[in-house]
C-alpha cells in the first residue's frame, strides 16, 4: 500500500497521496522494527518478554 501511494502521488502529481505513502511506510517500518525487537529479546529468554503478536 505504502509503494503503491508514493507511486500514484509522485506520478499524478497528488501531494496528500504521496504524503500519506510516506506515513504508511513509517508505519510499516515501526512495526516491523517491533516485530524484530520481539524475537530478538524472546529468544534468549526462552519467555514471552515482548508481544510478538503471531
Amino acid at each position: 500500500m505504502s509503494i503503491a501511494s508514493l507511486s500514484i502521488g509522485v506520478c499524478g502529481g497528488f501531494h496528500a497521496i504521496h504524503a500519506l505513502g510516506g506515513r504508511l511506510g513509517l508505519l510499516t517500518a515501526f512495526q516491523t522494527w517491533c516485530g524484530s525487537a520481539a524475537v530478538v529479546i524472546n529468544a534468549p529468554w526462552k519467555r514471552s518478554v515482548l508481544p510478538a503478536w503471531a
